[in-house]
């Protein structure tokens, strides 16, 4: 499996590739959720195998971080 973007990022609904008004709207909902929460939430941004690639490559850096997750809500340091 490769890291490109085909790859990676739901394409059909994020054309992020395509100049456009889709892409436009896209950009703009992102600055708007920011500026608003300070975060932005693209449900199905990745696709499956996005997901199982960042999962993976996160799984192998995990022993490496100074902290790990309590039932992805806590947040303890070794």
């Amino acid at each position: 499996m490769t890291n490109e973007a085909e790859v990676l990022i739901n394409l059909e609904d994020y054309p992020i590739h395509q100049a456009g008004a889709k892409r436009d709207q896209i950009i703009e909902t992102v600055r708007t959720q920011l500026a608003k929460d300070g975060c932005a939430v693209l449900k199905s941004f990745l696709t499956p195998d996005g997901v199982r690639l960042l999962r993976d490559e996160a799984d192998s850096v995990a022993p490496f971080c100074p902290f790990i997750l309590w039932k992805d809500k806590c947040l303890f340091y070794r």
